[in-house]
This record gives C-alpha cells, structure tokens and sequence, in this order.
C-alpha cells in the first residue's frame, strides 16, 4: 500500500496519549517533520509538547546514568556475581 504525501498542511487537533490535553499539530510542524525530518507519512502527532519534553528529559538522564555505569571500575567480585 502506498501512501501519497500531502499536497497541503493543514493544523490538526490531536490529544495526548499520556495526559490526555488537547494540542494542534500545526501545518508548519508537519511539513517540517515530513519533508526535512523525513517522517513516516503514516505518523502525526501523538504526545503534547509538555510530554514530549518529560520523555526527552527521561531519556536523556538515562543516557547520562549509563554512561556514567560504564565508566565506573568493575565490582572486584564481579565473575563472582556474574558467573564468569
């Protein structure tokens, strides 16, 4: 199946899948996210900006928090713990 690309934006009311808040996904966020992100032209928005930017903010302490593990000195009982 195929998907043609819109020939026009248009705003489009959308709630979020967490909160449940109301937001527009405005025709300049969308020609962006298709033609310059390049998005999947079956996606739309699905998260508010606000839950957005909680999930980003998550990730990247996550991000942060593994790298920090990584560069932590192995526990000296390690093969003990892992079973190596």
């Amino acid at each position: 199946m195929y998907f043609n690309a819109p020939n026009a934006y248009r705003d489009k009311k959308f709630s979020c899948r967490i909160c449940s808040k109301e937001e527009i996904w405005t025709a300049r966020q969308q020609k962006w996210w298709y033609e310059e992100a390049g998005g999947d032209l079956e996606t739309t928005a699905v998260f508010c900006r606000g839950c957005r930017n909680k999930k980003n903010k998550a990730r990247r302490e996550q991000r942060k928090h593994m790298e920090e593990m990584a560069k932590k000195k192995p526990h000296p009982n390690e093969a003990f713990f892992t079973g190596k």
